[in-house]
C-alpha cells in the first residue's frame, strides 16, 4: 500500500538528516509531545527516508503498532496528522530567530500583560540583534517597534506628553516609509507587467505617492533610490536612469538579498525591453546583470532552465565562449534534476557551434531529448544551422521537413512564433539553393527581406547572406 505523494511524504522529503535528528529530540520532549506512538512513527519514517520506492504505509503500521494488529488506514492517518502538526511546530521554533516581528510581538505582549516593567523598558532600549531578510521586513519591524513603544509609553509614562508626541511622530514617519515602499514596489511590478492590462487599473493615488518620493530622491536610502530608478525606467524608458541603477547595483551594498535579487530581475527585464526595441548595446549590460545573479545559484533548482539558456545565449552573442563553457560546466547542476541533462547537452551544443566545431555540436544534440517543445524546435534549428555550415544539403532538407512537421502539430506555440520558425526554414532553404550562384542583387534583396522580418535566428541569417555580396 503506497502513500506516494502524500502530505507527510512530501514534508519528510523536504527535511535534512540534521532536521530528522532534531525532530527526534523535539518529540522526545514531553513539553511538546506526550505520545510515544507519534515518536515511534517518526523514528520509523526516519529509517525509511528517503522513500526510494514510495512510502509503504503497511510497513509503517506494522513497525509502529506491531505485526498482529489489523491495519487501519484511519488510525494511521490520525497519527500522521499529529506528527505533521508537531513537525510544523518544530519548523516554527527552528525559524524563530529569523522572525523579528514574531519576537517583537510575543515578548512585548508577555512583558505588558505580566507588567514586567524592567524587562519591558530594557527591551525598548536595547539594539535589536536581527538580520532582516528584506527591506520591507525591516520597515515593518521599525513601524511595529515604534508603535509598541508608543503603547509602552502610554502604559508606563502616561503623563509625559512630550514623550507621547515624539513617538507619535516616529510612528507616523515609520508608517509613511513602509507604505511608500510598498506602493513603490507594487508600481515597479505593475509597470513591468504586460501592456495588455495596464490601462485598466486606475492608480492615480499611488502615482502621486511615488511622485512625492521622486521629489526627495537625494534624501532616500540606496534601496529606495534603486526602486525609484526602476520606476523611472519603466515609466519613461529613461536610459540615464538605467545607467544610474546599474551603477547603484554594481557598486552599492544592497543589504537585503531578496531586494537585491528583485532589483536585478527588474534590471534584466528592462534591459531585454531595450534590446527588443533595437538598442543592441544593452546586450553587454544584460550580461553584466546576469553575472551578478549567479552568486545566488547555490542549490539544485535555484536557476530555471529558461534563465540558464538565456545567460548562455547572451554570453555567446558577445563572443564570451570560454565564460559560457565554464558556466555550463559549473552551474548546470543548479537546474532542477529533471532538466539538468538537457540543459547541459543543449547548451554545450551551442558552445561547440560557436567554436565552429559543427560535428561535435551535432553529436551533443543527439543526447538532447525533445519532449520539451523548446528543445524540439530550437534543437532542430541548431541542427539545420550545423548542416548548412557543413554544406550537407540532404540532411538539411530532411531536418527542415522534420521541423515543419513539428510546427504543424504543435499546439503550444503562438501563431506568430510558428510563422517566425517557418520563415527560418524558408530562408535557409533559399540560401542553400542559391549559395553557389554569384547573384548579388538576389542576396541584397534577400538581406532586406530578412532584416525587416521577425524571423528567428535573424542575426545568423543576415551574417550568412552577407557572405555572398
Amino acid at each position: 500500500m503506497s502513500g506516494k505523494s502524500s502530505k507527510i511524504e512530501e514534508l519528510y522529503l523536504s527535511l535534512s538528516k540534521k532536521d530528522l535528528e532534531n525532530i527526534t529530540s523535539f518529540l522526545s520532549c514531553t513539553i511538546f509531545n506526550q505520545s510515544e506512538i507519534v515518536l515511534a512513527t517518526h523514528l520509523c519514517l526516519s529509517e525509511l527516508y528517503p522513500f526510494e520506492k514510495g512510502l509503504d504505509k503497511n510497513v509503517v503500521y506494522r513497525t509502529v503498532f506491531g505485526q498482529r494488529e489489523k491495519y487501519s488506514d484511519v488510525k494511521l492517518r490520525v497519527f500522521f496528522t499529529k506528527l505533521v502538526k508537531l513537525i510544523e511546530k518544530y519548523l516554527v521554533i527552528k525559524e524563530i530567530d529569523n522572525l523579528p516581528l514574531l519576537n517583537l510581538n510575543v515578548l512585548t505582549r508577555y512583558y505588558s500583560e505580566l507588567k514586567l516593567a524592567k524587562n519591558h523598558s530594557i527591551f525598548f532600549h536595547s539594539e535589536p540583534d536581527f538580520k532582516f531578510r528584506s527591506y520591507e521586513e525591516y520597515l515593518e519591524y521599525d513601524y511595529c517597534f515604534t508603535l509598541k513603544k508608543l503603547n509602552y509609553i502610554y502604559l508606563e509614562q502616561n503623563q509625559d506628553l512630550n514623550q507621547k508626541k515624539k513617538y507619535y511622530e516616529l510612528v507616523f514617519k515609520a508608517q509613511r516609509k513602509l507604505n511608500s515602499f510598498q506602493t513603490l514596489d507594487m508600481q515597479c511590478r505593475y509597470l513591468t507587467f504586460t501592456q495588455k492590462f495596464k490601462n485598466e487599473i486606475n492608480n492615480s493615488h499611488e502615482v502621486r505617492i511615488v511622485n512625492e518620493m521622486l521629489e526627495t530622491f537625494d534624501d532616500q536610502d540606496d534601496v529606495m533610490k534603486a526602486y525609484l530608478l526602476v520606476y523611472l525606467i519603466s515609466r519613461d524608458n529613461n536610459i540615464q536612469a538605467f545607467y544610474d541603477l546599474k551603477q547603484l547595483l554594481l557598486n552599492s551594498n544592497i543589504p537585503f538579498e531578496i531586494n537585491y535579487k528583485a532589483l536585478l530581475s527588474f534590471s534584466e527585464t528592462l534591459c531585454i525591453g531595450f534590446i527588443n526595441s533595437g538598442k543592441t548595446e544593452f546586450l553587454e549590460h544584460l550580461f553584466e546583470i546576469y553575472k551578478c545573479e549567479i552568486i545566488f545559484f547555490k542549490l539544485e533548482g535555484d536557476i530555471e532552465s529558461v534563465n540558464f539558456r538565456n545567460i548562455v545565449y547572451t554570453a555567446l552573442q558577445l563572443n564570451q565562449i570560454d565564460w559560457a563553457e565554464n558556466f555550463v560546466s559549473n552551474f548546470s547542476k543548479f537546474v532542477k534534476t529533471s532538466d539538468q541533462e538537457n540543459t547541459f547537452n543543449f547548451n554545450y551544443a551551442r558552445i561547440f557551434f560557436e567554436k565552429g566545431d559543427y560535428k561535435s555540436a551535432m553529436r551533443q544534440l543527439l543526447k538532447v531529448t525533445y519532449e520539451d517543445s523548446f528543445y524540439a524546435s530550437t534543437g532542430r534549428i541548431l541542427l539545420i544551422k550545423c548542416y548548412y555550415e557543413l554544406n550537407d544539403e540532404m540532411p538539411l532538407i530532411s531536418c527542415c521537413l522534420s521541423l515543419n512537421q513539428f510546427l504543424n502539430r504543435n499546439k503550444e506555440f503562438t501563431k506568430q512564433r510558428v510563422e517566425n520558425n517557418v520563415h527560418f526554414i524558408k530562408y535557409v532553404k533559399m540560401l542553400q539553393k542559391h549559395r553557389l550562384e554569384n547573384n548579388k542583387p538576389f542576396f541584397k534583396k534577400l538581406y532586406q527581406k530578412v532584416n525587416s522580418s521577425t524571423v528567428v535566428e535573424k542575426e545568423w541569417l543576415l551574417k550568412k547572406i552577407e557572405e555572398f555580396y
